[in-house]
Order: C-alpha cells, then structure tokens, then sequence
C-alpha cells in the first residue's frame, strides 16, 4: 500500500474521533486495539519506600523485519497529561530480564522511541508526543503518536499527530554502548485543530 493511501486512512480516522476522545486516551481505540500484557517491576521511590511499577508489553514485529520484537510500554502523568514511553528489545532478553525482575533497571539502557520525551525522525524532523498507539494497517505496524498542544506566555505550540514505522534492527543487546534511541521514519503528518 502507498504511504499516500495509508495517510488518507490515517486523516480519516483521525478526522472522525470526537474532540473528547483525545483528553483521555481513547483515540488510539480508532486504530484498533493492542492486547497488551500487564506486568511491573520494583522500584525504590523519593521517599525511600517500595512500590511498584506498572508498564504493559507486547510481542509483535514493530519494525516488519519478519522477526518478533518485544514493545514495552509505561504510561504516567506529566504536566498534567498522558505519556507513553516505548522500548524495544529482543524476545530472549525480555524474558531473561523479567525473570530475573530486572525489567526497571534495564530501561535506561535499551533502546528508546521517546529518550527526553521527544521522537526523532530520519527526516531530522523532533517531536514530542504524549500518546502512542500501534496500528496494523494492511500487512505492517505503524505507531501512531499524537502530540498535546503545550503553551507557555511566550510560545504556543500547535498539537500534531504522526504516523511513522521502525526499520532495520531492533533489539540491541543492552549491554551495547551508544545511542540507544530508535529513529522511526515519518509516513504522515497531522496537524489538529
């Protein structure tokens, strides 16, 4: 399929989602559902006692290699709003590390969509989306993110919406050194209202 095609489907659906679906997530059930697994690590927080981290993960191929990959996703609060944080490592090491409850200390290390909450695309172009969804469209996986209109006195950022894929190898051994951040490549661009 054309990314001409997939970005009209994409404008479509986007076009169609009422104005309170965006302010709370439930956009991304337009492009479909992701049956994620629910899991958690432990972890040590500002005060010094235990809790526990929720994120979710998924088994899919993500960069359409043929091969599976394993997408980590934690969501949480910032600046009063929805953040997704997507990982991706090998299905093998993802076993290993969740088996040895190590999942949390791994994900400073393993490769990143959104390091400092921003996407770079292969393009140059940045990004900071809020919300992410990973859409099956045809026979590949897309990831569908969606930005908040962030304002500030001075600046007013205009809210966007993108849809981008993953190429080439994912999955790097954690224990590799150097950038860590995955650079998906741009299909569309949205701007919203």
């Amino acid at each position: 399929m054309s990314s001409k095609a997939l970005c009209n489907d994409a404008s479509r659906i986007l076009s169609n989602i009422p104005r309170y679906r965006f302010w709370n997530g439930q956009w991304r059930e337009a492009f479909g559902s992701v049956e994620w697994d629910k899991d958690f690590y432990p972890s040590i927080d500002s005060e010094g006692k235990q809790r526990e981290n929720k994120y979710e993960f998924r088994s899919i191929d993500i960069n359409n290699d043929g091969q599976s990959d394993v997408v980590i996703k934690e969501t949480g609060m910032l600046r009063s709003a929805l953040w997704d944080w997507l990982y991706v490592m090998a299905p093998d090491e993802f076993r290993s590390l969740r088996a040895n409850r190590t999942i949390g200390k791994s994900l400073g290390i393993i490769q990143q969509l959104n390091p400092g909450n921003a996407v770079i695309f292969t393009n140059k172009q940045e990004a900071v989306p809020t919300e992410m969804q990973i859409w099956r469209h045809g026979s590949k996986n897309y990831i569908v993110m969606r930005e908040l209109q962030f304002s500030t006195e001075e600046h007013k950022d205009p809210a966007s919406a993108y849809v981008a894929e993953l190429r080439g190898p994912l999955g790097a051994p954690i224990n590799r050194r150097g950038n860590r951040t995955l650079i998906p490549r741009m299909v569309c661009k949205f701007k919203q209202k």
